[in-house]
């Protein structure tokens, strides 16, 4: 270990700093990479999902109105109770085989 050490002293200070100054710069086009990679994997994903929603327009409506009875029991304008479950039951069986 002390070899390792000793050979450490002997570079000189400025090359020294550009060997960190380069690591730190490749390290950060690294992540940066990386993040763009993911990034991309999302909005693909996403992207995937709304031609998919597209394609099925009986599923958007369904959602749509599933939404809507569900938002008055949400917000406390609605009662929940066993038939507002079964309605929303009912339009998720129904978006479930338009989709």
């Amino acid at each position: 270990m002390s070899d390792i050490a000793d050979m450490m002293h002997g570079i000189p200070p400025q090359l020294a700093a550009a060997w960190g100054g380069w690591l730190a710069v490749g390290l950060l086009l690294l992540l940066w990479h990386l993040r763009a990679r993911i990034g991309e994997q999302e909005h693909a994903r996403l992207r995937a999902l709304a031609r998919r929603l597209r394609d099925v327009p009986a599923a958007l409506e369904g959602f749509g109105t599933g939404l809507r009875q569900y938002e008055g029991v949400w917000y406390g304008f609605g009662v929940a109770g066993a038939e507002s479950y079964q309605a929303l039951r009912m339009t998720w069986e129904e978006m479930r085989r338009n989709a």
